[in-house]
């Protein structure tokens, strides 16, 4: 998974500034903060559809086996008891 993430840091990195130099040349200052605002609205709206309205189904057990927890440690019988 790390290989993907540095992938795609990498992309960005070349495709920032070239999209950054575009917006400020031909559109002026604001352009920038004004794109940044439309993405992070965007991905709001979007993480807000895919984990409150609609999430994902739980994935089934592995093997069909139920999920379990450790139990907690029982007071085995060489604990002593106040008489």
């Amino acid at each position: 998974m790390s290989d993907v993430s540095a992938s795609i840091e990498s992309l960005t990195r070349v495709f920032a500034p070239s999209a950054g130099g575009l917006l400020l040349g031909r559109m002026g200052t604001w352009a920038p903060g004004v794109a940044s605002a439309l993405i992070m609205a965007w991905l709001v709206v979007f993480t807000w559809r895919r984990l409150i309205l609609r999430p994902d189904a739980p994935l089934p057990p592995r093997n069909g086996d139920p999920v379990s927890l450790p139990r907690p440690p029982t007071e085995s019988a060489t604990s002593v008891s106040p008489s």
